[in-house]
C-alpha cells in the first residue's frame, strides 16, 4: 500500500485525521504504532515540500530582482518602498 500522500493540502488532511485518533480516549493499542510512524512521515513530506516551494519562490523573487536590476527598475523610490509593503513576502 503507497502511503505518500499526493500533495500538501492531502497531506495536512491525513495528519489532522491521525490527530483526531490519537486525542480520543478509545485509541486502538495496536494500531498506536502504525499511526505514528504515518503522521511522522507526513510530518518529513510536509516539511519537504514547504522547504522546495520557499526554494522556488526565492528563486522567482531573485530573478524578478535580477531582471529589474538588469532594466534599471529598481531603486528606493518612495513609490517602490510604499508597493513593496502591499506584498505579502
Amino acid at each position: 500500500m503507497d502511503t505518500t500522500p499526493l500533495n500538501y493540502s492531502q497531506a495536512r488532511k491525513d495528519l489532522n485525521e491521525i490527530m483526531k485518533k490519537l486525542e480520543s480516549p478509545e485509541v486502538d493499542v495496536d494500531l498506536l504504532d502504525s499511526m505514528v510512524v504515518r503522521a511522522a512521515g507526513l510530518i518529513r513530506f510536509c516539511r519537504q515540500r514547504i522547504y522546495q516551494v520557499r526554494m522556488r519562490v526565492e528563486k522567482v523573487l531573485a530573478d524578478l530582482e535580477k531582471d529589474g536590476q538588469e532594466n534599471g527598475l529598481t531603486g528606493n523610490s518612495q513609490a517602490e518602498e510604499e508597493g513593496s509593503q502591499d506584498i505579502p513576502f
